[in-house]
């Protein structure tokens, strides 16, 4: 188990039109606007994905970003772009569901695979955005508290920051283990 100060809840609220309207963090309690318009590449002088200009500090700041994408489109990214943004993180993950428990047998489902493929192609160029084959690589369904556990256990010192739409935070009390 990990400590609870561990992961901060992200809310968005989406228009399609214009981006990102409103993030709302939940251990901060305040809020913070972005604004989300695809991918810029890396900064120049950049290495790694890494920003420049950044505060040194001791802990990576990720975000996690998890999802059947199929397919993924312009609406994840601008919301991890913004989130990135907003919050200072150094990186936000892309987790690609194995299996989807509340979306199978729902409709048909594109391979992980091919799923993974997309998302792989979708954050190519976009700083601080990287595609994860962490819950295909584990198999069986795909359960966010068992990402979290396995990423705070490989990265202890990092701090994790689930990203979720208003769709999915209103429907956490479904979620396997909430």
């Amino acid at each position: 188990m990990f400590p609870r100060a561990a992961v901060t809840w992200v809310t968005l609220s989406v228009n399609t039109a214009s981006g990102v309207r409103q993030v709302r963090r939940s251990r901060w309690g305040g809020r913070v606007s972005g604004s989300a318009e695809g991918c810029s590449g890396t900064s120049a002088g950049a290495e790694d994905g890494a920003y420049s200009g950044r505060m040194v500090r001791d802990q990576t700041r990720v975000g996690i970003l998890g999802g059947t994408f199929d397919p993924p489109h312009l609406g994840h990214i601008a919301i991890a772009n913004a989130v990135r943004d907003a919050l200072d993180l150094d990186e936000v993950l892309f987790i690609v569901a194995n299996e989807p428990w509340q979306k199978v047998g729902g409709r048909p489902i594109s391979a992980a695979s091919d799923r993974l493929a997309m998302v792989q192609d979708a954050v190519t160029g976009c700083r601080g955005l990287r595609a994860s084959s962490l819950e295909i690589e584990r198999g069986g369904p795909s359960y966010t508290i068992d990402s979290l556990r396995e990423i705070h256990h490989s990265e202890p010192s990092q701090e994790l920051f689930l990203i979720v739409g208003a769709d999915a935070a209103r429907s956490l009390h479904t979620w396997h283990r909430h």
